[in-house]
């Protein structure tokens, strides 16, 4: 009798940790991989008029919610997914926006730094809590003003669609 009632609970459980292992598969098979050239990711770009980055960063409130198609450098992406990346006006630059992917839709290469990145993206101003922040930075993140209980604001991109290219 307790065979009979163990062996279902031993069956979900195995099945349970099958599952993450497969959900962890589909999350690999979703990051792509560098190629030599010029990649899109996502939607196709539709936007014309571009937005330099360096405008979004220095007044991001004027470009909350809104639409853009900018270009910049990517100076990290996520090294365990490809899930974010962050883009700047050069490697060199201090200040730079976290780009993510609408919906989760898509990734990028994990070893996309140093590429030129052109993304059509919405712009997001947030506030990141102290444990996610913890989070991003294990991923290479890095957070320039953070605030005294360890949280952040941060500049995101949230995008719909980016063409990277080889730095010229």
């Amino acid at each position: 009798m307790r065979l009979i009632t163990f062996l279902p609970v031993f069956l979900l459980a195995f099945s349970a940790c099958k599952r993450t292992e497969h959900d962890h598969q589909q999350h690999d098979a979703k990051t792509p991989v560098l190629k030599a050239g010029s990649q899109t990711f996502g939607s196709a770009i539709t936007l014309k008029d571009t937005t330099t980055l360096a405008d979004v960063l220095k007044t991001p409130e004027k470009f909350q919610d809104k639409e853009i198609l900018t270009e910049g450098v990517v100076k990290a992406a996520c090294k365990k997914m490809g899930c974010w990346m962050e883009l700047a006006t050069s490697m060199e630059a201090e200040a730079g926006c976290r780009v993510t992917f609408k919906d989760y839709g898509f990734f990028v290469p994990k070893d996309s730094q140093g590429r030129m990145a052109k993304v059509q993206a919405k712009v997001d101003v947030k506030k990141i809590n102290r444990s996610e922040v913890h989070h991003m930075e294990a991923e290479g993140a890095k957070f320039k003003d953070k605030t005294e209980s360890g949280a952040a604001y941060e500049v995101r991109l949230v995008a719909t669609g980016v063409d990277m290219r080889e730095a010229s």
